[in-house]
């Protein structure tokens, strides 16, 4: 007996409900792995045209977040830490030595200078919001280059251009 070869044509046709030839209609009935091949693409079709009205692709808000406990990170999320490379040129200035590590979330960056901690936010297109223990502290409705604050101990909330980051320092 000799097999019926499909084409992918065909399997896309018939999905579309558009007519194919009757030798297709009899191999479908037979062979399974036709069958699986036309619910397969059923399957992806269906998913393609109703995927827009799902919330699987809706944007989810990232709070961003650091807790420093006795001057010690204790847990960050979807920050990144750096370490800054040495400056070029002679010797690293006091400064360029203290600081030791930088924790960066889009354009607001966290880092160490001493024993302090501050935060940087630079390149702010629209706002910027930082609120401590629950008092707005910041509020830049504006564009602005770079806005730094020392960081001390208490709840930060920090809202920039869209972001969130949460600060809670112990």
């Amino acid at each position: 007996m000799n097999k019926y070869d499909y084409t992918e044509e065909e399997i896309i046709n018939y999905v579309n409900g558009i007519k194919v030839s009757n030798e297709f209609l009899e191999e479908l009935e037979s062979n399974a792995d036709l069958q699986k091949e036309v619910s397969t693409l059923k399957n992806d079709l269906f998913l393609m045209e109703n995927i827009e009205d799902s919330n699987m692709l809706k944007e989810s808000k990232i709070k961003s977040a650091i807790n420093i406990k006795d001057g010690i990170i204790d847990y960050i999320l979807y920050f990144s830490k750096l370490t800054p490379l040495a400056s070029r040129g002679d010797d690293n200035s006091e400064e360029d030595k203290k600081i030791k590590d930088i924790y960066v979330y889009k354009n607001i960056e966290i880092y160490k200078s001493g024993s302090e901690y501050y935060i940087n936010i630079s390149n702010i297109k629209n706002f910027c919001i930082i609120e401590h223990n629950g008092d707005k502290i910041v509020n830049i409705l504006s564009k602005k280059d770079n806005y730094s604050y020392i960081l001390k101990k208490g709840n930060y909330n920090i809202k920039a251009d869209g972001y969130e980051a949460s600060i809670n320092i112990e």
